[in-house]
């Protein structure tokens, strides 16, 4: 990984503590460019569907995600790190303990992140106990992270063209994020 690509980034400190972050909670991570993103609209259907419970209940998981976040602007990002975290799984329960300690790393990753980054993991959002939409803009947008599907970012195709595996064996669930850096 050339982390040298970041010396002239405006947030230079702020990408040495995010690449210490990442090495210290045992991540694996490349650094990639948008092209190597693939995006897939037709993945949006899955968050249509509910299946989570959030959709349309957070300002993250609605229709109006894109807008009211400026989400598109990630297409003019210069650098995406793309992380994922490998969990070993003793018993199938461990799943949402598993979840629940990526959710928190990322809490903890999200607050390294200059205010023209945006940081995409899973799931929905629990900053508010009750969120504001459809009635009112998001009060907490700085905090937010924002999960991949929403945006239709193929997680799997995205990983294997970016050399990182997606499937790493029985008995573990590999969670991935990503980070778009350098927003112009």
């Amino acid at each position: 990984m050339n982390k040298a690509i970041f010396k002239n980034h405006k947030y230079k400190d702020n990408m040495e503590k995010i690449f210490y972050y990442l090495n210290k909670h045992n991540f694996k991570y490349q650094i990639s460019s948008i092209e190597n993103i693939i995006f897939d609209e037709s993945l949006i259907k899955y968050c249509e569907k509910n299946i989570c419970g959030f959709y349309k209940k957070a300002w993250i998981c609605s229709p109006e995600v894109r807008s009211h976040f400026k989400l598109d602007r990630i297409k003019n990002s210069k650098k995406v790190i793309i992380f994922k975290k490998i969990y070993e799984l003793k018993e199938s329960s461990n799943y949402e303990k598993e979840t629940k300690d990526f959710k928190e790393l990322l809490k903890g990753l999200k607050k390294l992140t200059s205010k023209d980054d945006l940081l995409f993991g899973i799931g929905g959002c629990n900053i508010c106990g009750v969120c504001t939409y459809p009635n009112s803009p998001c009060r907490y947008s700085d905090k937010v992270i924002f999960p991949l599907s929403i945006i239709g970012i193929d997680v799997l195709n995205t990983a294997t063209k970016n050399n990182l595996e997606y499937d790493n064996g029985p008995n573990t669930t590999t969670l991935f994020g990503m980070l778009f850096v350098d927003i112009k």
